[in-house]
């Protein structure tokens, strides 16, 4: 699950946004989890594009997008880092 969240001031000028998307929790055996995103992470970006609502990171993770390397930036323990990953096809539920 993703919740909207303002980025700690300062990380907002390393990675130019203000807000971001917080994994509040990430399904242990799930695309994200698999893909290396833990509970408690802040997206910044997906695929260089800004991750500020829950559909702006949708719509680059969606069913068109599987099979695709992305790469996705996020804060974790006080550090801006940025995931590789491919898109995997959301299971269904």
């Amino acid at each position: 699950a993703l919740q909207p969240v303002a980025i700690p001031e300062p990380f907002r000028a390393d990675t130019g946004r203000s807000t971001g998307m917080m994994a509040t929790s990430v399904k242990a055996d799930g695309p994200a989890a698999k893909a290396g995103v833990l509970a408690g992470d802040i997206v910044v970006s997906v695929d260089g594009r800004d991750a500020r609502r829950f559909r702006d990171v949708l719509s680059r993770l969606d069913s068109d997008s599987v099979g695709r390397h992305i790469e996705v930036r996020l804060i974790r323990s006080g550090a801006v880092r940025t995931l590789s990953l491919t898109v995997e096809a959301r299971p269904k539920e």
